[in-house]
């Protein structure tokens, strides 16, 4: 035992790449961070607040590349250091896009430790927060990356979800599944109620 009878607490230190699912302040001195990893799965960080007012912190949708801290006693990280790989502006100028990625970062929280593999999770979730850089397309991008998800996850979307649908809205959902983003050209009110539709859905099996 250590002189004074104190007990050194050892922490693994650990580099890897996140994206910010949600962050809070916690106390006066601290931002606590949830994050998807494709290493780490679902994960905690906190951050200390510089005292510097110019300083940089990390914020919501940006991917990071990060340098981190783990007590063995205890499952969240302390971050030390990080670099910002993409910041994702566009979702900042787009408030409709920011309010679907907000939808989508709640469902992965609640979600994420039932799932099989965090990796393909990460990489969906990367290529939905780039798609939401097409304007008027928030509603599109949420579907495409359900679907995506829901399918890798060997959810029965094409034989409960979709036999379940309209002839009509069936023609549409399959438009919309199979054509490029950009190239997707459905009324607001149409893609809005599949949407729901599909969350509905969803939300029945967990």
């Amino acid at each position: 035992m250590p002189p004074n009878g104190i007990i050194n607490k050892v922490a693994i230190t650990k580099e890897f790449e996140a994206i910010v699912l949600d962050k809070s302040l916690r106390g006066e001195d601290f931002f606590l961070y949830t994050l998807i990893s494709p290493t780490e799965g679902l994960c905690y960080c906190m951050k200390k607040i510089p005292s510097r007012k110019t300083a940089i912190l990390p914020d919501f949708f940006e991917e990071l590349f990060l340098k981190a801290e783990q007590p063995t006693s205890g499952s969240v990280f302390f971050m030390r250091d990080f670099e910002c790989i993409n910041k994702n502006l566009h979702l900042a100028q787009n408030y409709a896009a920011m309010m679907s990625a907000g939808e989508i970062s709640k469902f992965i929280i609640q979600s994420a430790n039932h799932l099989e593999s965090t990796q393909k999770l990460y990489t969906y979730l990367k290529n939905a927060l780039n798609a939401f850089q097409h304007k008027d397309k928030h509603d599109i991008v949420h579907i495409k990356w359900l679907y995506v998800f829901v399918k890798s996850e060997g959810f029965p979307i094409k034989e409960d979800f979709y036999s379940g649908l309209p002839p009509h809205e069936q023609e549409m959902f399959s438009t919309l599944i199979l054509t490029p983003t950009e190239q997707v050209f459905l009324e607001s009110e149409l893609t809005e109620k599949l949407l729901r539709r599909l969350q509905f859905w969803i939300n029945s099996l967990f």
